[in-house]
């Protein structure tokens, strides 16, 4: 009896603690998604979709290229420093700095010399225009990961926040002004390289304040690039999954669908970005519970995942498939008005998506880092393919539809993985009834809508009150989860 209410203890402990973490993880997660959120507005304002289709195609092919200029050291300092202190944490983190700055260098000096040979394809002078800025943010963009990872490694979350938050600030407030002044395309880039050097040089100096000085002899840097190395290819097949479309839309479209395609992509992943605090926490916590084999709890944490992730998720996908018009219209210009017919599905896919990540962060936790790495592949494959045969005959629906496609393989394979590993228990009835409140409030708001033109703040307002109503009436919350929430 003492051992089982010492465990019933433990759990109420760590829930609540992993509750607060969550919601200090949204804090942050919240002022950072709100600066992307921003900057769909400020771009789409300032940019014509052509334009906004080539920076959204640039800031893709720089984060493609990342895994392989940091050659995913980044990755492998989040493994292996935390514990490392004095001579061996700086021979470490200052060689692999070394290492990505020289690679990184290397990897712009070859696109600034092979920019003018390029020349005379006609789909390539629109970034060979800007091929200079483009050198100069692979670099800026590698250095500033690197940073990034050093304060996770050792759980300075306070200045980890601090830089990122700083930097979406910096990003936007800079880019703002460079647009705002008519200097374009190019002056946001402009403005996006001077944002960047600012953050690897603020970073710079507080890891020097904080790790010392050495001189790097890159010694024992290659247990970091032995484990490194396998992960570039499984992060290169991610991002092409994620955004290896666009090139697709552009070859066959011209990147005036690549904007149009991205302003609804960007609208319908703050459904990500409203999950994104969960799954921060919620990586560590399965692999605690993992390595400590504790398989019940680890199926607790699971069930509740996906039951959080639809409490939440089922409200904003009923909005975004109800609403898409007043949505864009927030958001975007005019001119991006045909965003709208694409929002809900993009919207379900992400949502769809995110129901996926706990069962991928599980195996992460169980080292089935192989398994992911297939998956990946298989993905890539996948997108690429469908989106080679639907986009010339569907146009941007035929992207939509090959995105939500992917999506469903990635949650319906990672789910099943991971209910190999430990066999948790699918919530279906709980998620039914969210699914049911969601689209009855959706429905109610529409009829409200039809009758008397509601303004976009009513209907988040109106329809989050009356979701909650319709829960506490019906009982999908309980009276457990409601004192769970208070004492948080």
């Amino acid at each position: 009896m003492i051992s089982c209410q010492r465990l019933g203890w433990t759990m109420h402990s760590a829930r609540t603690k992993f509750g607060r973490d969550v919601l200090i993880a949204g804090l942050a997660s919240f002022f950072r998604s709100l600066g992307s959120l921003l900057m769909l507005p400020l771009l789409t304002h300032s940019l014509s979709p052509a334009d906004f289709g080539i920076w959204e195609q640039i800031e893709v092919g720089i984060a493609l290229a990342l895994p392989w200029v940091t050659l995913q050291l980044s990755g492998a300092l989040l493994r292996f420093l935390p514990g490392l202190q004095g001579r061996a944490a700086q021979e470490i983190f200052y060689s692999a700095a070394a290492l990505v700055a020289g690679s990184s260098i290397l990897a712009a000096l070859a696109l600034w010399w092979m920019a003018p040979l390029l020349g005379g394809h006609p789909q390539l002078e629109p970034f060979l225009a800007h091929a200079n800025l483009i050198a100069l943010l692979v670099p800026l963009s590698a250095l500033g990961s690197l940073n990034a990872s050093y304060f996770r490694a050792y759980r300075l979350m306070g200045r980890h926040t601090l830089l990122t938050l700083g930097q979406s600030g910096g990003e936007l407030v800079l880019i703002a002004w460079a647009l705002h002044t008519g200097l374009g395309l190019a002056g946001g880039l402009r403005a996006l390289a001077v944002a960047r050097a600012a953050l690897v040089l603020v970073g710079g100096a507080m890891i020097l304040a904080h790790l010392g000085w050495s001189r790097p002899h890159f010694s024992g840097l290659g247990a970091y690039l032995r484990f490194s190395l396998p992960q570039i290819p499984n992060s290169s097949f991610y991002r092409l999954f994620d955004a290896g479309d666009r090139y697709v839309l552009s070859f066959f479209l011209g990147n005036a669908a690549v904007g149009i395609y991205s302003s609804a992509y960007a609208t319908g992943g703050i459904l990500t970005a409203l999950l994104a605090p969960l799954h921060f926490v919620l990586l560590p916590a399965m692999a605690e519970l993992w390595n400590t084999q504790r398989w019940e709890e680890l199926r607790h944490y699971l069930a509740r995942a996906l039951r959080y992730s639809c409490l939440l998720g089922f409200p904003c996908l009923a909005c975004m498939a109800l609403f898409p018009g007043p949505i864009l219209h927030l958001l975007t210009p005019r001119a991006f008005d045909e965003a709208a017919r694409y929002l809900p599905l993009l919207a379900l896919g992400f949502l769809v998506y995110g129901l996926g990540i706990p069962g991928d962060q599980l195996l992460v936790a169980a080292g089935r880092t192989r398994l992911l790495l297939l998956l990946n592949l298989g993905l890539a494959s996948l997108n690429l393919l469908a989106n080679l045969l639907l986009v010339p005959h569907l146009k941007i629906f035929g992207a939509v539809l090959a995105t939500l496609a992917g999506q469903s393989v990635y949650t319906v394979v990672t789910l099943f993985l991971a209910h190999r590993l430990t066999a948790f228990r699918l919530p279906w009835k709980a998620l039914l009834h969210y699914g049911g409140s969601a689209l009855a409030a959706a429905l109610l708001l529409r009829l409200a809508d039809y009758w008397h033109a509601l303004p976009l703040p009513a209907i988040a307002v109106g329809g989050a009150a009356i979701y909650l109503g319709l829960l506490l009436l019906s009982g999908g919350i309980s009276r457990e989860e409601l004192s769970y929430l208070r004492r948080l």
